[in-house]
């Protein structure tokens, strides 16, 4: 499905790979941890002003840090931005 670039993103996909913006304290440093959707649910919550597009959340497995990725990941990580335009109608993917 194409997008027109004059307009918003209306549904987004938020692929969630563990990476920077999700990592949290652990006994051995930051790692990558789930229940991102959760936090970034609530984080939007706290700011109604907000116009924030239709999104959809997908939380890969397993989470890696990015330093980590491997030509592999990268591929599955092409398979969810395809599904995620073709099958589940986004116009617009963030992966984070």
């Amino acid at each position: 499905m194409p997008h027109d670039a004059q307009q918003p993103a209306q549904r987004v996909m938020v692929l969630y790979t563990g990476g920077t913006i999700g990592m949290q304290a652990s006994a051995n440093g930051l790692a990558p941890a789930s229940g991102f959707e959760a936090r970034m649910a609530g984080q939007l919550a706290e700011h109604p002003e907000l116009v924030v597009p239709q999104w959809r959340f997908r939380e890969m497995s397993p989470l890696i840090d990015s330093a980590n990725m491997t030509p592999s990941y990268w591929l599955r990580l092409r398979e969810a931005v395809i599904e995620a335009v073709e099958v589940d109608g986004c116009d617009a993917v963030l992966v984070l």
